[in-house]
C-alpha cells in the first residue's frame, strides 16, 4: 500500500517507477494523517496578504497574475505539486503563514498519492483521476491559498481566476488540457465547506462552463460519490478547496443539475454532447448514483 506520508513520491513518475499500484486508502485519511514529522520545519509567518502597499506585493501582478512566485488578488504564490512536495525544500513555501503552508501539503500530497492513484474501491480500472498523474509531472497542477473566507470578494477573485487560467501555459497543444489550478481555503472551517465552498462552486459553474472550462469543489466529508461506485467519496479532501481545469466531452454526467450547464456544453459540444447527455440521463433513470469519479 503507498505511504500516506503526504512527502512520499514528491517527482510523481520517478516516484512510481512505471509501476501501477492499487491503493485502499480513503480520501478521508489524508485529512486526519498526522503532518508533525515535517510541520516542525515550517516557520510560521504572517498570513500572505497581496495589497499594493505591502512589501510582497507586486505591482505587475494587479491586473493580470504575471508572476507566479508573488500573489493576485486574495491569493497567494502559485506553486506546483512537485515544488510544494520536494523533501528538504520549503522555500517555495515561505510567502505562506503556516496554516496555508500545512493546507497546501496536505492537497499536494491528496493530488499525488490518491488522485494519482488507482483505487479499491473506484469501480473502474486507472487512476482515481487520469489526468492528474500526467499534469503533476509536467507541472502543470498548481496551487494557491487564500486566507479570505468573505464570499463576495472570494467570488469575486475565482471571476478574475478565469482570465488567469486562459492566459497560462501552455495555451495550445496537447499539454494544455493538463493544466489545473487548485485554491485551497485553510480558514474555511470543515463543518462550513458545504454551505461556503459548495455553493460559491455552483454560483461560478455556469460562467466557466460558458468559457470552456470546469471549477470543481472539494470538503472534508464531501458527499458526492463515484460514478462507478456510490460508496465512494474521490471529493472527501483534507481541506476545503476549488480546482479549475479544461471542459471536455467526457464531462456529460458533471452537467446535470442545472439547465445553464448543460447550455455551455451543448454550446461547446453540440450533437456529440447531446447524445452523451442522453446516456446519463438514461442511466441515472435506473442507477440514480453520484457523478464524479
Amino acid at each position: 500500500m503507498r505511504s500516506l506520508d503526504p512527502l512520499a513520491g514528491s517527482r510523481l513518475g520517478s516516484a512510481q517507477s512505471g509501476k501501477k499500484l492499487k491503493s485502499d486508502v480513503s480520501s478521508s485519511q489524508f485529512r486526519s494523517r498526522e503532518l508533525s514529522q515535517f510541520e516542525g520545519n515550517l516557520t510560521p509567518s504572517a498570513p500572505y496578504v497581496n495589497d499594493p502597499s505591502a512589501n510582497n506585493s507586486c505591482s505587475a501582478n494587479q491586473q493580470r497574475w504575471r508572476d507566479y512566485s508573488q500573489g493576485f488578488q486574495c491569493f497567494g504564490p502559485m506553486l506546483t505539486v512537485n515544488a510544494i512536495l520536494a523533501a528538504g525544500d520549503r522555500s517555495a513555501l515561505r510567502a505562506y503563514a503556516l496554516t496555508e503552508r500545512t493546507a497546501l501539503i496536505r492537497f499536494a500530497g491528496y493530488a499525488a498519492n490518491f488522485l494519482s492513484m488507482p483505487h479499491a474501491e473506484l469501480g473502474r480500472a486507472g487512476n482515481v483521476c487520469p489526468y492528474v498523474p500526467d499534469a503533476v509531472e509536467n507541472d502543470l497542477f498548481r496551487l494557491t491559498a487564500t486566507l479570505e473566507t468573505e464570499a463576495e470578494r472570494v467570488e469575486a477573485a475565482m471571476d478574475k481566476m478565469r482570465d488567469v487560467f486562459a492566459e497560462m501555459e501552455p495555451v495550445d497543444g496537447r499539454n494544455m488540457m493538463l493544466k489545473t489550478i487548485v485554491v485551497v481555503f485553510p480558514d474555511v472551517p470543515a463543518q462550513d465547506s458545504k454551505e461556503k465552498i459548495g455553493a460559491l462552486q455552483k454560483r461560478l459553474k455556469p460562467s466557466y462552463i460558458k468559457e470552456g472550462f470546469m471549477i470543481g469543489e472539494f470538503f472534508p466529508n464531501c458527499p458526492e460519490p463515484g460514478l462507478h461506485n456510490p460508496h465512494f467519496r474521490p471529493l472527501d479532501t483534507p481541506v476545503p478547496a476549488l480546482a479549475v481545469r479544461y471542459i471536455t466531452k467526457f464531462d456529460a454526467p458533471f452537467m446535470l443539475g442545472d439547465p445553464s450547464y448543460e447550455a455551455g456544453y451543448l454550446e461547446r459540444f453540440g450533437d456529440e454532447g447531446r447524445r452523451r447527455l442522453e446516456r446519463v440521463k438514461a442511466s441515472r433513470a435506473t442507477c440514480p448514483f453520484g457523478h464524479r469519479a
